[in-house]
């Protein structure tokens, strides 16, 4: 709001009346005085402790790393256990060049827990590491339960060729803590309202974990049906030839529980080549015609019916049954 100036003519003289020089410097002083705008005065207000500036803050990694003993790193119920081998090249290999990849760990409690690279963890030992460096062999992160044990998963996925069981028993385990995280994207599971970033929008499981693993949405469906074996079946092959056979575990998939359970024993027990010849030591079925064996054999045995005489001495010379029937005969 504009302030009115006050007319300036009450500082004049009289009409009639010579004005003096002290009236007439007293009339331009105060028309400069109203003239110029009003002054403004500043009222201090303290400022909250909670926004006055603060200085910036250097990350303890800058200036003093944070030092942790490696026997402080809870690294128990991983999903894969440490295979001693890989984590023995390992070992070889960052003796040889360094260490490539830091290990991931977060805080727990009081003290902090493993999020990825357990080979690696497993790797310093071997190498007799005692205590590790923050930046140097690991890095802090904030993370909640479900989001390390993603990134758990996503390295094993990413860093280690899988067979085709261990990438099922993973996107199986992955596709859990998805729906738990994200119970929206799930046909069934409740939608979220009034979250703290309403423009995020989670997408549907497969497409994500395709993003983050380079798997086709295919491979992904494909491992999530062969992750519905019972765990006990999935056990008993993992350290078979047939868990990296998708044909074959897809052929399993299809018998009942039961005969999953016999079948897995048979392979394991390295009686059974695989499904079919299990089932057929398990009387589950006759030795089928379409195998390439029988299907030779049968062959052989429609061409000797038809040989000729001459023919069939020929073919018996040629497998050594007439030189052992001779040989017979000169002895006796």
């Amino acid at each position: 709001m504009t302030r009115a100036l006050a007319p300036t003519s009450h500082f004049l003289p009289p009409p009639g009346r010579q004005s003096s020089e002290e009236e007439r410097g007293a009339a331009a002083a105060a028309s400069s005085r109203l003239s110029r705008p009003p002054r403004l005065t500043r009222t201090c207000v303290p400022v909250p402790e909670s926004l006055q500036p603060r200085a910036p803050m250097r990350s303890p990694s800058v200036a003093d790393p944070l030092r942790i003993p490696l026997f402080d790193i809870d690294s128990s119920n991983r999903i894969r256990q440490v295979d001693p081998d890989w984590a023995a090249a390992i070992a070889g290999s960052i003796q040889a060049k360094g260490l490539d990849s830091p290990i991931v760990i977060r805080r727990c409690g009081a003290g902090y827990r493993l999020v990825s690279g357990a080979h690696r963890l497993r790797a310093f030992t071997l190498l007799g590491v005692e205590e590790l460096i923050e930046g140097e062999h690991f890095k802090l992160v904030e993370q909640s339960d479900e989001e390390a044990e993603l990134s758990e998963i996503d390295e094993n996925l990413m860093r280690r060729e899988l067979s085709t069981v261990d990438r099922a028993i993973f996107l199986a385990r992955r596709k859990t803590v998805w729906d738990r995280l994200y119970p929206e994207t799930t046909k069934t599971g409740p939608r979220k309202l009034g979250t703290s970033c309403p423009q995020f929008t989670p997408q549907n499981f497969s497409k994500d974990a395709a993003e983050k693993t380079g798997l086709s949405k295919r491979t992904i469906n494909r491992a999530l049906e062969l992750a519905k074996l019972p765990d006990a079946v999935l056990s008993l092959i993992r350290a078979t030839k047939l868990a990296d056979n998708g044909a074959q575990l897809r052929a399993l998939c299809r018998e009942t529980e039961e005969n999953q359970k016999a079948i897995a024993e048979l392979i394991a027990a390295g009686k059974g080549k695989n499904v079919g010849n299990a089932r057929q030591l398990l009387g589950l079925s006759k030795p089928s015609e379409r195998d390439p064996h029988v299907a030779t054999a049968n062959k052989l045995l429609a061409l000797w019916n038809r040989a000729s005489p001459r023919a069939r001495k020929i073919f018996e010379q040629a497998i050594g049954l007439v030189e052992e029937a001779d040989e017979e005969s000169q002895a006796a």
